[in-house]
């Protein structure tokens, strides 16, 4: 069977017969998109959409959304520190995320915005079990590293293609099998995405799209 390109956090449904996509849903969506419609997805408590007056029905959500057998992930959960929402709030939420994908046993896909060392600091006290990821990442290498170094994977998408791009520079650093590619809100395809991935690591690009289908695997234990 011929390897398929793995879109690992999109919010645009994609029909193409090669690519596997997570299409992703935030509680702001819950009334638009079904899991059900999906080949997989995550789901998850955006911080952006945070409100302390609907967290009870947000986690009812939630927790009934995450027990149909095609979403595969928690999130996009995580922490941003430049929004207006309560950062300690963010916190609590985002805590209360984590000991659902452990009970049920399903990763983390990670919104991060200025926040990287807080979040790698609250995984190394709470020692989930399963996996977390930084999803759109663009950061410099060292901070891709420290985020590695903590048992983190990396998902890379639009910002290996800027000029001069940290992003970029942190994809060609990350070691094989921690990473994956997504497209995120942005309209290009999964397949470019590739395919600049393939050029920055200087690889080919069948070989890629078989090390990343191998590295998803089976989400509960990649």
């Amino acid at each position: 069977m011929a390897s398929k390109f793995i879109n690992f956090h999109t919010h645009f449904a994609d029909s193409a017969a090669d690519v596997l996509a997570i299409q992703n849903i935030h509680q702001n969506d819950r009334d638009k998109f079904f899991p059900e419609n999906f080949e997989f997805c995550s789901v998850g408590l955006h911080p952006w959409f945070l409100e302390k007056n609907r967290v009870a029905d947000d986690f009812f959500w939630l927790e009934n959304a995450l027990k149909k057998p095609n979403v595969v992930a928690v999130g996009e959960a995580g922490l941003d520190k430049m929004i207006d929402v309560d950062f300690d709030f963010q916190i609590e939420i985002f805590r209360r995320q984590v000991e659902i994908s452990e009970r049920l046993q399903k990763p983390m896909i990670l919104h991060c915005v200025r926040a990287h060392e807080v979040l790698v600091k609250l995984k190394k006290e709470i020692r989930p079990t399963q996996n977390w990821i930084f999803h759109g990442f663009e950061k410099h290498p060292n901070t891709a590293k420290m985020c590695l170094d903590a048992g983190c994977f990396l998902s890379f998408g639009a910002a290996i293609f800027r000029e001069k791009s940290h992003a970029a520079d942190s994809l060609a650093a990350t070691p094989t099998g921690r990473f994956f590619l997504e497209t995120d809100d942005k309209s290009l395809k999964i397949k470019v995405v590739y395919a600049r991935a393939a050029e920055i690591r200087g690889v080919n690009l069948e070989d890629l799209k078989i090390e990343i289908e191998r590295s998803f695997g089976d989400l509960s234990t990649f």
